[in-house]
């Protein structure tokens, strides 16, 4: 008799809103980080769309919560991959908040 090899497939699954989520999330860090070399390079003269885009950022950052946020109460999704696409936005929308609060002070 031959046997048969069980595949267990996960019951949970990623939606298309949590991978979005996590493309907005990472985006948004790698800007970041050029964001701030490319500030460096020019000592804090970056100009105008330096100060603009991380504006656009932090706009991408609150739709990414927005979007992550309902998909907590699905019984069908993995918890982690909500956790996380909604820890990386909220921690990027408080950079944000941050860096513009103490350029406010500071400028």
């Amino acid at each position: 008799m031959r046997r048969k090899r069980i595949i267990k497939m996960s019951a949970y699954k990623v939606t298309p809103k949590i991978i979005a989520s996590y493309v907005f999330g990472l985006v948004s860090f790698g800007v970041l980080i050029l964001l701030c070399i490319f500030s460096a390079m020019s000592k804090g003269q970056a100009g105008f769309a330096a100060g603009i885009i991380p504006i656009i950022m932090m706009i991408f950052n609150i739709v990414g919560l927005v979007i992550s946020y309902p998909e907590i109460r699905n019984d069908d999704i993995k918890p982690k991959h909500v956790f996380w696409s909604s820890s990386i936005n909220g921690i990027m929308v408080i950079l944000y908040l941050v860096i513009y609060i103490c350029g406010i002070i500071m400028g």
